[in-house]
């Protein structure tokens, strides 16, 4: 896990993503793949699932960095993954949609890391329900990115 964090660490450095400016537009990024990993729980897409959820972990780590969190700091958030609730995922979803904008409007690096650790829990509990793990999810989304080219333009990487 903690190689495949390094990784999405490098690639969004290599692609100029790791600015506080550009934190707002991540934000929009984590939305955006929270939904697709939303729709592929209500779909009972299993691939997409895995897919869906790797991929909100790589725009929370970038995010994470943005926020001034080094790698070490990053690492460590996975570490409080230990634990599990009997819950159904779609009904976890909304308390991540609760904890996200928090962790954008919250200015102070104690309350960033508070609502990294609830929102990467949630996400935990509904990746852990559906069956996946977070480093399963996180390959899945790693391979998919990896190679990939493409641009950044104001803060935004555009794929080709």
């Amino acid at each position: 896990m903690k190689q495949l964090i390094d990784n999405v660490i490098k690639w969004a450095e290599d692609r100029n993503l790791i600015s506080i400016d550009n934190v707002d537009k991540q934000y929009c990024k984590c939305v955006s793949e929270l939904g697709e990993f939303a729709d592929a729980i209500i779909k009972g897409d299993v691939d997409a699932q895995k897919d869906g959820a790797g991929d909100f972990i790589v725009t929370l780590i970038i995010m994470a960095k943005q926020l001034d969190f080094d790698n070490t700091e990053i690492k460590d958030l996975f570490k409080y993954l230990n634990k599990n609730i009997d819950y159904e995922a779609s009904k976890i979803i909304p308390w991540i949609t609760d904890s996200l904008p928090k962790l954008l409007m919250t200015r102070t690096k104690q309350w960033q890391l508070l609502y990294l650790i609830k929102i990467l829990e949630y996400t935990y509990w509904a990746i852990n329900n559906l069956g996946h793990t977070p480093k399963e999810c996180l390959e899945v989304a790693w391979n998919e990115i990896k190679d990939r080219k493409g641009k950044t333009i104001n803060g935004n990487f555009i794929k080709e």
